[in-house]
């Protein structure tokens, strides 16, 4: 049987000024408690130290989310912007597209070869670029229970808006390229619809451009157009789009009609029965001026018709022909 002091452990105090000197007496299962409180203590204070670096750690990595979230938001309205522009150029280009297949079916054969090869390597340029500027996917993969934060779909997403920017100015540049080959087809066109080309009445001719016998007596005179003659009210047409400068009687030319088509050509009908225009009046090819009658110094019911570029009367014939 153990003595009853052998429980017991002296903790003796001894202070370094004039004190007395202090001892404090624990049995053996106080001491125990205390050793078990300190190392409860000391291991709870660890855990939560080591608990508040982790939390400060995902403290900080949620402040890196909420950054990247807020950069991915700015760079899906971007790329929502992007698309939507796209979008509404992509509609202008078919547009435009549409209207110059359109335009290049009425032009000139000598033109349309050209403007049609134009418009097949268009759209193959551009698909051929698209293509090239398609993201690739991504190949980043979160490690298991990883908690960084990854700026690998940050980094993508830039490249993508980069890349539909560039896609932006190519497509900007195709649709230049459209428009001035529009500018270019319908200056073409407009220019093609001035041009005289046809008959302006259904008869034959009578008298050609050039010096004649004159029909008024003996000796030689200049006629500046050509005679067509037909049945008195058959219909005088438009040989090419323009305005009326002038309707109404001419002196020997009697009831005539006079249009500027732009471009430098003018063309003239003179001794009708009467005119369907008036000045200011915009006509088309094929419009109905003005009807064959025999007013002014004429011999007989026709339509003398003339042409005239830049001021200067030419032969209509060639014009009569289409050429």
């Amino acid at each position: 049987m153990r003595p009853p002091h052998d429980n017991l452990y002296t903790v003796i105090f001894v202070p370094h000024s004039e004190r007395p000197v202090a001892s404090l007496r624990l049995r053996t299962l106080h001491l125990q408690i205390v050793v078990l409180v300190l190392t409860v203590f000391f291991v709870g204070l660890f855990m939560l130290v080591h608990h508040n670096s982790r939390l400060a750690a995902n403290m900080r990595e949620l402040e890196e989310l909420r950054e990247v979230n807020q950069e991915q938001r700015a760079l899906i309205r971007t790329l929502a912007e992007e698309t939507t522009l796209l979008r509404e150029q992509m509609i202008l280009l078919e547009e435009l597209e549409k209207q110059l297949r359109e335009m290049t079916d009425i032009l000139p054969a000598e033109l349309r070869g050209e403007a049609g090869s134009s418009l097949s390597r268009e759209p193959a340029i551009l698909a051929a670029t698209i293509a090239s500027m398609r993201p690739q996917a991504s190949t980043w993969t979160p490690a298991p229970g990883s908690n960084v934060v990854s700026l690998a779909p940050i980094a993508q997403a830039r490249d993508t808006a980069a890349r539909m920017t560039e896609l932006r100015t190519a497509v900007e540049e195709r649709q230049d390229t459209f428009e001035q080959l529009r500018q270019g087809i319908a200056a073409v066109q407009a220019e093609d619809a001035a041009r005289p080309s046809g008959w302006p009445a259904y008869g034959h001719m009578t008298s050609r451009f050039g010096y004649r016998n004159s029909p008024w007596g003996v000796g030689w005179e200049f006629h500046a157009g050509v005679d067509i003659a037909a049945r008195r009210g058959t219909p005088i047409v438009a040989t090419a789009d323009g305005v009326v400068a002038f309707s109404g009687w001419l002196g020997l030319f009697g009831n005539t009609v006079i249009l500027e088509h732009g471009y430098g050509y003018r063309t003239l009908y003179g001794h009708s029965d009467k005119n369907s225009v008036t000045v200011g009046e915009r006509v088309i090819r094929g419009q109905i001026i003005a009807y064959i009658g025999t007013t002014g110094r004429s011999t007989g019911p026709h339509v003398h018709y003339e042409v005239h570029i830049h001021g200067r009367q030419v032969n209509p014939a060639p014009f009569l022909r289409g050429q």
